[in-house]
């Protein structure tokens, strides 16, 4: 909902003619849908947690850390960004890019791509045989 909410200002601003606005909410809508790559490398460390300690998190922390842990800090650089007018050297962009693509390709290879396909690795076949489809 954050990401449709920023999308819709961003257009409006925009139609509007004021662009300034524009390009802020559309740093906001980058900052929020950047939370959702940063929300899949912080699930799996989370998931680590849950595999190999006892402590087996919840479902509140689960569904709240994708606003909590990521998108507000997002946000947050996002507005401390525009209120000291920081523009970012073009080099920085590049590695920005670089990374969430990187990131993004190596997800959906290591975990998206074989779930798509049905692989499961020895690990994942254990875990399975341990708790159960359900998992």
């Amino acid at each position: 909902t954050s990401a449709v909410l920023c999308a819709v200002q961003s257009y409006r601003t925009i139609k509007q003619g004021r662009i300034e606005q524009h390009k802020l909410w559309s740093w906001r809508l980058f900052a929020v849908v950047l939370g959702a790559v940063t929300y899949r490398l912080y699930m799996t460390v989370y998931f680590g947690l849950i595999l190999f300690t006892p402590w087996q998190g919840s479902d509140w922390i689960n569904n709240m850390s994708y606003y909590v842990c990521l998108t507000f800090p997002n946000l947050l650089v996002v507005e401390v960004l525009v209120k000291y007018d920081w523009k970012p050297p073009q080099w920085l962009m590049r590695l920005t890019i670089t990374l969430v693509v990187l990131t993004t390709l190596v997800i959906f290879f290591v975990s998206w791509l074989p779930a798509m396909l049905g692989l499961q690795t020895k690990q994942q076949e254990a875990l399975i045989a341990a708790v159960g489809d359900d998992y």
